[in-house]
């Protein structure tokens, strides 16, 4: 449950020390600061979305059988 977390927080570092802010998720949050790749939020959850989706579906096949 934690896994998440710590690939945000590895993105937010890497693109911190690249000085690519604009690229870290921990900006699009923040209101004000704007988004100037729109695309990375999209692509983000394009592959998010579909991924969740999947592991949910799947584990949930898993438990559901008696």
């Amino acid at each position: 449950m934690i896994f998440p977390f710590f690939v945000q927080l590895i993105l937010h570092v890497i693109c911190t020390i690249t000085n690519h802010i604009d690229y870290s998720s921990v900006y699009w949050v923040q209101p004000g600061h704007g988004i100037v790749a729109w695309w990375i939020p999209v692509v983000s959850m394009g592959i998010g979305i579909p991924v969740t989706f999947f592991v949910f579906m799947k584990k949930g096949a898993k438990e559901d059988v008696f």
